[in-house]
């Protein structure tokens, strides 16, 4: 599982089965989001995290560099943060009478709160690794002329 994709080198199929899934959860979320909740800006910047979270594990399986090193590096601290504040925010849900197994809102979103917290650690891992675990991914970067395209998979 700590496999860096590099070019010429396949990821592992656990890897791209993780995708795959990651990429259907996030699209699950984001209609329960967007259709079926109220919208609020916290839910909006946290689908936006998502988005750019399965961008960031869909560059570490093809080990392409993409924007910059640095980015990627604060977008692995701030997910971090998001995480872990989630994480609170359920813990404090926990303790709710009645939920999180009432017949509400509230008790929806604590459910998949919890069905997701598992869900995600392989994609931090993957965020982490891609962030500070891939030196010969960034090095390719550093050597390409500034006027090039990236390589095509």
């Amino acid at each position: 599982m700590s496999e860096v994709a590099v070019p010429g080198r396949r990821s592992s199929p656990l890897w791209w089965i993780y995708f795959w899934l990651y990429a259907a959860t996030l699209v699950s979320g984001a209609y329960l989001f967007l259709f079926r909740l109220p919208l609020s800006p916290i839910s909006v910047l946290s689908l936006l995290f998502e988005l750019i979270g399965l961008f960031c594990l869909y560059c570490f399986l093809v080990g392409e560099p993409v924007i910059s090193r640095t980015f990627w590096v604060t977008f692995t601290i701030f997910y971090t943060c998001k995480l872990t504040f989630s994480v609170a925010l359920f813990l404090r849900t926990l303790t709710m009478p009645g939920l999180p197994w009432s017949n509400s809102r509230e008790s929806l979103v604590a459910l998949l709160a919890l069905g997701s917290l598992p869900l995600v650690l392989p994609a931090l891992t993957a965020f982490w690794l891609y962030s500070f675990r891939s030196p010969d991914i960034w090095a390719r970067l550093a050597e390409r002329p500034p006027d090039a395209a990236p390589r095509a998979s």
